[in-house]
């Protein structure tokens, strides 16, 4: 497999932005037939976040997400021509001061493989990123050293990285993640998402509290010429709550953010993840088997 996904880079790591699109809108359309498991939960999420049209909606998503994959071939090239060319910036806030560190949430929306690299364009500050790590080691290996092609991104596992985060936050860093996706128990807290009370990883939430350090939302949402760039406002920790209620507010304000974008353009989020993996009712009850 190592050796395959090595073979696919160097096939396509060359390819336009607009070819690696439209083979990735044709590999959504073939495997929305060949995963007949992933239509339906795409389906059923679509159905939560109010799509009018589930099936169509879902039926984008696949369109959508496999673009996304096939972005992610590009991200060695992104540079400031890219962002001339392609990136539309929209601040729905004072816009971001690129000298000050921030931590950065985001989702599984839109271009989301081109969203840290486009940052590291835009920023001269470095940026800690978080994701999850793969579980062949080659594979990981790989992947970490495409994603950190730029001196200023640092991949980090989002296990085990905490002493990490620390030193890039006091060094004046960006620490930047996608929170959209189910998380285990012991990580999370069940926070309302769609009015369905889920997981939500607690690591960055926990982290703002404790040093009282901003949040800010923003997203690359997919539009025919390129990418917008969307940046919300700072979600900042409520000195007024109890250490535990701050970090229960600062995750339902990042998920209500989510909610806000994803509703738009329902079909731009990773419906085909079983984000409602485990649920959590009333009483407290914790159940596994929403899909």
């Amino acid at each position: 497999m190592h050796l395959l996904i090595k073979f696919f880079y160097l096939l396509l790591g060359g390819r336009s932005l607009g070819f690696l699109r439209r083979t990735g809108s044709f590999l959504g359309f073939v495997f929305w037939y060949l995963l007949p498991a992933r239509r339906k939960i795409a389906i059923k999420n679509a159905e939560i976040v109010g799509a009018p049209d589930p099936v169509k909606c879902a039926r984008e998503s696949f369109r959508h997400t496999f673009m996304s994959y096939m972005e992610a071939f590009y991200i060695g090239r992104v540079d400031e021509k890219f962002l001339e060319k392609y990136i539309k910036i929209i601040c729905r806030c004072e816009k971001p001061d690129p000298i000050t560190g921030e931590i950065i949430v985001s989702a599984h929306f839109g271009c989301w493989e081109l969203a840290a690299p486009s940052l590291a364009v835009i920023s001269p500050l470095r940026i800690g990123l978080l994701a999850r790590k793969i579980k062949d080691p080659k594979i990981d290996e790989f992947v970490k050293g495409r994603r950190d092609f730029s001196d200023k991104l640092i991949y980090l596992h989002h296990r085990d990285c905490a002493e990490e985060i620390s030193r890039l936050i006091a060094s004046n860093a960006h620490i930047a993640a996608l929170l959209d996706h189910a998380s285990t128990e012991k990580d999370s807290i069940f926070i309302p998402f769609f009015g369905i009370k889920t997981t939500f990883n607690k690591g960055l939430p926990l982290i703002a509290v404790r040093r009282n350090i901003p949040i800010r939302p923003a997203f690359m949402k997919r539009t025919d010429e390129g990418a917008e760039m969307i940046f919300l406002e700072q979600i900042l920790p409520d000195p007024n709550l109890k250490p535990k209620d701050r970090i229960n507010d600062v995750a339902i304000k990042i998920n209500k953010a989510f909610e806000e974008i994803i509703s738009k353009n329902p079909e731009q989020w990773y419906l085909l993840h079983k984000r409602f993996k485990k649920t959590e009712d009333e009483n407290g009850k914790v159940s596994r088997r929403f899909y």
